[in-house]
C-alpha cells in the first residue's frame, strides 16, 4: 500500500489566498473555474484534519455530485477526494465553451452530431 505522500494528483492546485499556508483550491483544467477547496480545520474534534469541499456547479453535471465534503488526514488525500468526485461527475462529458456547460459526449450538439 502506498502512503499519502505518494498520491498522484491530476489537477492543478494553488493557494486560495497568498497569506494562507494551509488553504488550497483546485481548478477545472478546461474552463479554469474552481472545482473544490481544502484547508486544515482548526475547530473542535476536527482540528488538524483537512476538510475538503467539492464546489463545482456546472450545468450538465449530476446534481448528486455537486455538493460533497469530508475530512482527510493529509492534504494530498483531501485533494484526491475532490479529484475523484470531479472525475466521476465529468466522466463521459465534454465541456462546451459556448454555453459554459458540460454535455454528454454524444448527441448534444446538432451541428456536429457530438
Amino acid at each position: 500500500m502506498t502512503g499519502p505522500d505518494q498520491i498522484e494528483l491530476r489537477l492543478k492546485w494553488r493557494r486560495t489566498w497568498p497569506d494562507r499556508e494551509n488553504d488550497f483550491v483546485g481548478v477545472d483544467p478546461i474552463s479554469g473555474k474552481t472545482i473544490g477547496r481544502f484547508h486544515v480545520s482548526s475547530a473542535g474534534n476536527d482540528a488538524g484534519k483537512w476538510i475538503w469541499l467539492y464546489q463545482a456547479s456546472f450545468p450538465g453535471l449530476p446534481w448528486a455530485e455537486i455538493h460533497r465534503s469530508g475530512f482527510e488526514a493529509t492534504p494530498r488525500e483531501a485533494a484526491k477526494a475532490i479529484e475523484d468526485t470531479w472525475f466521476r461527475a465529468t466522466e463521459g462529458k465534454r465541456f462546451d465553451p459556448a454555453s459554459g456547460t458540460y454535455l454528454e459526449a454524444h448527441g448534444n450538439d446538432p451541428s456536429t452530431g457530438l
